[in-house]
């Protein structure tokens, strides 16, 4: 009787053993391997038993024959043989027989090294079916040696990751003919699941400006950010920063940008990591923008007039932050040359004030002839003077 003992049908290895016994001692044996590669060529080896092993028992095939067989090859064996009274034995074999001396490959792993990512998944294309394999987490204290599952190309980490740490990654993975792939290291992997902050610190809330001049803080490097102004009248402009502005830190943001004068524009900047995170900052509101002068006017008293009283007239077209009158002795009569006087409050809003005595009156001289400005900052930082009146008394 003969036997093939070991291995049995659909087998991998990536060497040619083969354990084989007769019952009887034989007059000729001869074990065959037949089978096809990936390319369908047909593949033939044959060994005739030596008389050593034509003795009944049980022998280990590679003790005595090394077959070369074909790496992707899938073979069949048989054994024959033939007892000293001529008779033939009843053949037997095993299918699928797998030659693979191949190590199995990663590719396509993800994350790659050096990267940031907001997912603690790990991703693989491998070449062949594995019988085993291993992903192993390192975050510089403990390591952490997960299974491969079979039915899976994408492993979560475990335990889980922590916000702001930096991994590496070890994936090892062995075939069902035994051999083993190359390790595969990922480093320095930096597991990020927070959203940038942007802060605008100018402009501020609800201010006029006579510039577009912005400064921000970035918290984190970005992979992109839009600068967004947004107006109350519907219009919206969206300007793609450069990367001199993607960087962490403080930045002055001063290009050009055509903006309407004096209509409200909210203020933001949309931006995403290099994880994949986005945020926003906190929209700056009721930005105007102004870059023309406020107009000043002198209305009295009129130039070359005599007055006995302190009282003036003037107007402005829009709400001063800062405003002044001043009075210049022009006669030679007055020790005091200046007399300057700041607007307060209700004198600083746009509109005319008719005949109105200013929240402090100047001491002036009586018979002394004075030349009269004004002058005014509105509330975007632009500047003006009144056309003087340049000599009453």
């Amino acid at each position: 009787i003969l036997q093939i003992v070991s291995p049995g049908n659909n087998y991998f290895t990536n060497g040619s053993e083969l354990t084989f016994s007769h019952s009887e001692d034989l007059a000729s044996g001869q074990i065959s391997w037949d089978g096809r590669d990936d390319e369908n060529t047909i593949l033939t080896t044959i060994w005739d038993l030596n008389n050593q092993i034509l003795l009944k028992g049980e022998y280990d095939l590679n003790n005595y024959f090394e077959p070369k067989l074909e790496d992707g090859g899938n073979y069949s064996i048989t054994f024959t043989g033939v007892d000293p009274a001529g008779n033939k034995s009843i053949p037997v074999s095993i299918q699928n027989y797998h030659i693979d001396r191949t190590s199995p490959e990663f590719s396509n792993v993800k994350p790659i090294s050096g990267s940031v990512v907001n997912q603690d998944l790990v991703g693989y294309t491998i070449s062949e079916d594995i019988k085993s394999g291993f992903i192993i987490f390192l975050d510089g204290v403990n390591v952490t040696k997960i299974s491969i599952k079979e039915d899976l190309d994408r492993n979560k980490a475990l335990p889980r990751w922590t916000d702001g740490k930096t991994y590496g990654i070890k994936l090892v993975g062995v075939d069902y003919a035994g051999n083993v792939s190359d390790t595969v290291l990922i480093e320095n992997i930096l597991y990020d699941i927070s959203p940038p902050i942007m802060t605008i610190y100018k402009p501020i809330y609800n201010s006029f400006v006579n510039e577009t001049q912005i400064e921000f803080s970035i918290n984190e490097p970005l992979d992109g950010a839009d600068l967004i102004l947004e107006s109350n009248t519907g219009n919206i402009i969206e300007l793609k920063l450069s990367d001199s502005y993607l960087l962490a830190g403080e930045h002055v943001f001063d290009d050009l940008i055509e903006l309407e004068e004096k209509v409200s524009y909210s203020i933001y900047i949309q931006g995403i990591d290099f994880a994949g995170n986005t945020g926003q900052s906190e929209p700056i509101e009721n930005v105007k923008y102004d870059v023309t002068e406020p107009e000043l006017i002198i209305l009295s008293p009129l130039e070359g007039s005599i007055v006995n009283h302190d009282r003036v007239s003037y107007t402005i077209d829009e709400d001063l932050l800062e405003g002044k009158m001043i009075w210049q002795d022009v006669s030679g009569l007055d020790d005091k040359v200046i007399h300057e006087i700041q607007l307060k409050t209700d004198e600083l809003i746009s509109g005319s004030h008719l005949d109105i005595t200013l929240n402090r009156i100047p001491e002036l001289i009586d018979g002394a002839s004075y030349m009269i400005r004004l002058e005014g900052i509105d509330l975007a930082g632009n500047t003006n003077e009144a056309t003087p009146i340049n000599s009453y008394t």
